[in-house]
């Protein structure tokens, strides 16, 4: 028996959907690259297709982007029209029975077009955008061209190519285990802190000379503002493997930290948006798209030169767009210092309490 789509395909209600490559990941239609290179334009951090599916009623359901910031699934179709019933029941029920770390599921319809919404852009997106750039990145995302087909430019980063002794395999067993990766991208980010500064993110809607005292006074207030760290609420292992070529590390993750703080504040303005947003060595989360944490699996230190050297060619410095956390996990600890001067963190099974 054929498939409501199949059903839709042959009675021409619907093209059957080209399989798309763009930005290093393979899309199942052009319409998704669409609106992934939409979020791109936008700088929204977003995963695609994140989980391997959720179990409904009518099967497994696979939502289609994941907004990092925000929590929200986002799912795309052609048009309502074109929804199949079996679709319906998926998505149905998986708005109501979502897991405790999302927020929802938005269905958007067709292009990206006429979405500068206030609600869409802020709560769904996690970004504040003119009228002119959201107009500007619909634009570019329509007219985006991309190649047909999908592409595997290397294997994926779990499975390693070279001969491994029993003790980076213990260590590759103990890394995918249960939210170990998470742990590990949490003591990257914070190390033991119990406490860390927010800084604050003061953005003036229309800067004129008026609102100066009030922008000086809300930066002095919130000026340091100690909280607990953000935990990790997810840590997506990345599968855009071509982000690993020429790098010496095993494994990418992409993490998401929930939320921002926009606290109360004595000092105010109508044209002044403030919030405090977490702090991230080397960046501040609000002006970055993805945390990205690259991962080297070690059971010895045993050529330490050669592997400071490989490992120091293989980092970079923070930029605007995102921020790059590196690791060494490693029971040896012998070198903490040195690979520290080059900003990579020696973490050990037991700072995850393995």
């Amino acid at each position: 028996m054929k498939s409501e789509y199949e059903e839709q395909v042959i009675s021409g209600q619907r093209c059957e959907a080209i399989k798309i490559f763009y930005n290093g990941v393979n899309y199942k239609s052009k319409l998704e690259g669409k609106w992934a290179a939409y979020f791109n334009y936008l700088g929204v951090g977003f995963g695609y297709e994140v989980e391997d599916g959720f179990p409904t009623t009518a099967g497994i359901y696979c939502p289609d982007f994941f907004i990092y910031k925000t929590g929200w699934f986002i799912e795309v179709k052609a048009s309502p029209d074109l929804l199949t019933e079996r679709e319906k029941e998926k998505i149905g029920y998986f708005e109501t029975h979502l897991p405790e770390w999302a927020n929802g599921i938005i269905i958007v319809y067709g292009n990206p077009e006429n979405t500068y919404d206030t609600w869409f852009l802020r709560d769904v997106l996690g970004v504040e955008r003119t009228e002119e750039e959201v107009k500007n990145a619909e634009y570019t995302a329509i007219n985006t061209s991309f190649y047909s087909g999908s592409y595997n430019p290397v294997a994926p980063v779990y499975v390693i190519d070279n001969p491994i002794d029993s003790g980076r395999e213990e260590l590759v067993k103990i890394l995918y285990s249960g939210d170990n990766i998470r742990q590990v991208a949490k003591v990257a980010l914070y190390g033991t802190e119990t406490n860390v500064i927010r800084k604050p993110f003061v953005e003036i809607k229309d800067f004129t000379p008026g609102y100066k005292s009030a922008y000086e006074a809300i930066k002095k207030e919130i000026s340091e503002y100690y909280v607990k760290p953000y935990s990790v609420d997810r840590c997506v292992q990345v599968c855009d493997y071509s982000l690993l070529l020429n790098e010496p590390f095993d494994v990418l993750a992409n993490i998401c930290l929930n939320g921002t703080i926009r606290p109360k504040l004595k000092t105010s303005h109508p044209a002044i948006s403030r919030k405090i947003s977490p702090v991230i060595p080397g960046a501040i989360l609000a002006h970055i798209n993805r945390v990205l944490v690259y991962i080297k699996i070690v059971p010895e230190i045993n050529q330490f030169e050669s592997l400071f050297q490989i490992v120091k060619r293989g980092t970079t410095k923070t930029n605007y767009c995102e921020c790059k956390k590196y690791v060494i996990f490693t029971p040896d600890t012998r070198y903490k210092e040195q690979f520290s001067s080059i900003g990579v963190s020696i973490i050990t099974p037991s700072d995850i309490g393995e």
